[in-house]
């Protein structure tokens, strides 16, 4: 196909595809525009004028809402969950496995302080404090 041929036949097809897009049936516009697309597939025109009509057939075709499901099925599931939660074994909290009163920390913090003050006493100050620090770094 020499190219005038081939830009009338492009141009007839994409005449045609926009006089369906305006009369308001983009799913007839679209094999017009895929016929122009298969003899130039770079044809930006094409391209452009392929994605207007898939936007507009998306309009012409909306999806199903969710509102349209079944009415039982909306009514079953809170009871089926209902009858499910009681089945299922509850979650450990981790509450009473902890203790509250831990006797190796205090007993380890009173040796620290313990040594520090006998570091004190004796006139390491710098010490006792670098003990403290390394303990309590803060």
């Amino acid at each position: 196909m020499d190219p005038r041929t081939r830009w009338q036949q492009l141009q007839s097809y994409l005449a045609e595809a926009k006089s369906r897009l305006d009369r308001g049936s983009p799913s007839e516009a679209l094999p017009f525009v895929e016929a122009a697309l298969t003899l130039d597939p770079g044809f930006v025109a094409a391209v452009e004028l392929r994605e207007i009509i898939l936007r507009a057939s998306a309009s012409e075709f909306p999806p199903e809402s969710e509102s349209s499901a079944a009415p039982s099925a909306l009514l079953a599931a809170p009871a089926v969950l209902a009858w499910l939660d009681d089945e299922l074994p509850q979650a450990d909290t981790g509450e009473a496995a902890v203790p509250i009163f831990d006797p190796s920390g205090v007993t380890l913090a009173l040796l620290l302080a313990g040594a520090s003050l006998l570091l004190s006493t004796i006139g390491q100050v710098d010490y006792a404090y670098m003990l403290l620090f390394l303990f309590f770094p803060v």
